[in-house]
């Protein structure tokens, strides 16, 4: 029983990898990853990001420093996300975290809709 799980287990797996959904996504994460200008954009981001939290430790939340730092991150994060291989990979996205969405539902839902675990 153990052997055969285990088989069916990477059958899906090897089944998921070579969905064209997911291949898609695969694609464009891999542009996306190699690309200059994005991964400018997401050093921004990262660094303003590591500026609010730490100015979150040392000031107030309503100093005109974390507002400042905060209004930065936002930006931060815009222009990342309005960048358009960002953008194709959030469209590409969606589609693939609802197949897994479904495959989970099928596979999961004879144990009960419960999502913890231990619950009796």
């Amino acid at each position: 029983m153990t052997d055969e799980l285990i088989e069916l287990t990477y059958s899906v797996k090897q089944a998921l990898k070579d969905h064209p959904l997911v291949k898609k996504l695969d694609e464009i994460e891999d542009k996306m990853e190699n690309d200059v200008e994005v991964q400018h954009l997401s050093f921004v981001y990262q660094v303003a990001q590591d500026r609010f939290n730490d100015f979150l430790k040392l000031y107030a939340t309503q100093s005109s420093e974390v507002v400042t730092a905060q209004k930065a991150l936002y930006e931060a994060k815009k222009q990342l996300d309005e960048h358009p291989l960002v953008r194709e990979y959030y469209a590409a996205f969606r589609p693939v975290n609802d197949l897994y969405d479904e495959i989970q539902k099928k596979i999961f839902s004879p144990f009960g809709g419960s999502k913890s675990c231990g619950g009796y």
